[in-house]
């Protein structure tokens, strides 16, 4: 049973907390055998199912993030025009 996870993050411009969060799901659906989702959970964490069910596919976590590029590249344009600072 695993009681949680500690990282220590020691550059905090370098680090990418959702990135870090798929591969750490994804390495505990790999290596235990006892893991199960929560589904309701996480896919309401996730937003959507499609991260569970990407990793349940053993699709890689940097395959994952790769195919949100257009997306986030979009948000990211329309996020500029609001940035005050």
């Amino acid at each position: 049973r695993c009681e949680g996870v500690f990282l220590h993050v020691v550059d905090r411009n370098r680090y990418e907390p959702v990135k870090s969060a798929i591969h750490m799901l994804s390495s505990a659906k790999r290596l235990f055998a006892s893991f199960q989702w929560r589904n309701s959970s996480i896919d309401r964490l996730a937003g959507t199912a499609k991260l569970r069910m990407s990793i349940d596919a053993g699709i890689t976590p940097e395959t994952i993030v790769e195919s949100w590029k257009e997306e986030r590249d979009a948000f990211g344009a329309v996020r500029l025009k609001y940035l005050l600072y």
